[in-house]
């Protein structure tokens, strides 16, 4: 088989999960490599999967965070943000923790949504327009989040790091990073 990837490779609960150029989802069994299912979710899709016991969750470029069944492949939940007129072609991967799904939206934002129904529990803004041409201010956020502890991790396009409370969603703490680096390589540094 061959696939024209457009999204990485996920791997996980013996399950193979990749993306073409065309909006096709492919999961295949990880020790056959049998294609189990196949579906479109009709926007390219340009960072890989997360993968739960069961479910398949993937974020398109045109900013629909889609929840599919892992066994099946048929559309479980779906959410929609609002992507802005300038955006930085690039997505980030959904991240899966304690049945909640973190994503970063090109929109500046953080939404966490319940892993099952897909329903928003909270978001925040990680992202404020603050420039005066259009490249300052972009609000997009092409990283994932990180989740450590009960802190949640996000940054920008522009350098900011956000950081959340899990427990009460509140906005703890904005940074500018001195570097462009990874948020997993600014933290493990100590900030």
């Amino acid at each position: 088989m061959c696939i024209r990837d457009s999204s990485g490779t996920a791997a996980g609960f013996g399950v193979v999960v990749v993306a073409d150029i065309d909006g096709n989802i492919i999961c295949l069994n990880q020790q056959n490599g049998d294609v189990n299912w196949t579906i479109n979710v009709k926007n390219e899709v340009l960072a890989p999967a997360a993968i739960s016991a069961r479910y398949v969750i993937v974020k398109t470029s045109a900013g629909e965070l889609v929840g599919l069944n892992k066994t099946t492949g048929e559309l479980v939940w779906s959410y929609r943000s609002q992507n802005p007129t300038l955006t930085v072609r690039g997505s980030s991967e959904p991240i899966i923790y304690e049945d909640q799904v973190f994503a970063t939206f090109d929109n500046g934002r953080l939404g966490v949504f319940q892993l099952d129904t897909g329903f928003t529990l909270w978001d925040g803004a990680i992202s404020y327009t603050e420039g005066t041409t259009e490249l300052e201010n972009l609000i997009d956020a092409d990283s994932p989040p990180v989740v450590d502890g009960r802190l949640v991790y996000a940054n920008n396009y522009q350098g900011n790091i956000n950081i959340f409370q899990m427990s009460d969603s509140k906005h703890s703490q904005r940074r500018k990073r001195r570097e462009h680096c990874s948020l997993s390589r600014w933290m493990s540094h100590g900030q």
